[in-house]
């Protein structure tokens, strides 16, 4: 009887997560900036050896980068994944680019990472470049880093999991 009461309450404290405001929240407006183009997406390619995997237009990001990571109408170029002990990823990076400037990057990772509860560990601001570093609840780390071009702003991801 208590089995069932705990996972009915899970149930109910999932259910009750799920619909709350905050994951429900409108997603940021995207704006165009004229003048930035994006290169046309290719085929997928993918290479596996043992325990890399390289991607070069991936058709979606690795598993381990929720969804909001890479902003709407942006283009994966490269992704790879490192399979560690267990069959987890214990190294995996993300290329993409996007024609959003580092100002509107920055508005939008601050309020992304607000919503998925990331620490900023540093943050570091040059010259049309910036570098984040978080940290999420489970000690992953993350990096991001945005480098401002002209036609577009190319974005790093990087996840390491310390533990393996």
């Amino acid at each position: 009887m208590k089995i069932k009461v705990f996972f009915f309450l899970s149930f109910c404290f999932g259910l009750s997560f799920a619909l709350s405001s905050e994951m429900n929240k409108a997603p940021l407006p995207i704006p165009k900036i004229p003048g930035k183009e994006l290169p046309k997406a290719q085929e997928q390619q993918m290479y596996r050896f043992s325990a890399l995997t390289i991607y070069h237009y991936p058709k979606e990001i690795p598993r381990v980068f929720a969804s909001g990571f890479v902003p709407p109408n942006s283009l994966a170029t490269h992704a790879t994944e490192y399979t560690g002990r267990y069959f987890t990823p214990s190294e995996v990076s993300v290329i993409y680019l996007t024609t959003l400037n580092n100002e509107y990057l920055n508005l939008y990772y601050k309020t992304f990472l607000e919503v998925q509860d990331l620490r900023i560990l540093q943050k570091e601001e040059k010259e049309k470049e910036t570098t984040l570093l978080l940290e999420t609840r489970t000690k992953k780390l993350i990096t991001i880093k945005m480098q401002e071009k002209k036609q577009y702003t190319r974005v790093k991801l990087f996840y390491r999991n310390i533990l393996y």
